[in-house]
């Protein structure tokens, strides 16, 4: 039976409050130290009603991280839409490192994600779909699931050793390992090499912009 306009608005306000109020305390201790308690006591719902929603925090997770992607995807498009689908791709990309180098709450976040095997292959699949909104579906019958698949992990694979690479006694420097990270994705994707530095310096020529989404990246 469908839900009456009122009780869909309750619906919607209680999983949003559900959100907000995880995030917070994901940003505080992270994932792993969060309880569902701990959730319920902050946000004032039950977690009975929690669980009516979400199966788990995990999925509370997951459901953050594909908004925060799509709110990282509006943003881009919004200041690039113009530009090829590849070069919009790299630039989500460029602002998740952005938003994982200045802020060391949401690089615990990520090193915790990609260090968990359910919630990496999530991460994978977020950026499958990534994929597909970028590029459209007739992308996806150019290529196999498995093709793509294996892909996005070898970039995503990539995303990890840069998120592990502030943890090493000496980093490299970001934006060295930040274009490292973009030159593979290129390639990966299909990208002609002589037109890898072009793309390369005309992110670079927006690095400001990037930066300032990234300080963003976790609004609404």
């Amino acid at each position: 039976m469908n839900q009456s306009p009122v009780m869909a608005e309750r619906m919607r306000q209680t999983k949003n409050r559900i959100l907000q109020t995880a995030k917070d305390i994901f940003l505080e201790q992270g994932c792993r130290r969060t309880t569902i308690r701990q959730i319920v006591e902050r946000s004032g719902i039950t977690s009975g009603s929690i669980y009516n929603i979400f199966s788990s925090k995990e999925e509370i997770f997951n459901t953050l991280a594909a908004d925060v992607l799509e709110n990282c995807i509006r943003m881009v498009q919004k200041e690039a839409g113009g530009e090829s689908p590849l070069y919009q791709y790299a630039a989500v990309l460029l602002v998740e490192m952005e938003a994982i180098a200045r802020d060391e709450r949401v690089r615990e976040l990520y090193q915790e994600a990609y260090t968990s095997p359910a919630m990496f292959e999530a991460a994978v699949n977020r950026h499958v779909r990534l994929e597909m909104k970028i590029f459209g579906e007739s992308y996806g019958k150019l290529f196999k699931e498995d093709e793509i698949l294996a892909r996005n992990y070898m970039v995503k694979g990539a995303m990890g050793g840069f998120i592990n690479s502030f943890y090493f006694k000496d980093p490299p420097p970001v934006e060295e390992a930040e274009f490292l990270l973009l030159s593979l994705t290129f390639r990966v994707l299909g990208s002609k090499k002589k037109d890898i530095l072009p793309m390369l310096k005309s992110l670079d020529q927006k690095r400001e912009v990037w930066a300032m989404m990234a300080k963003d990246i976790l609004k609404k």
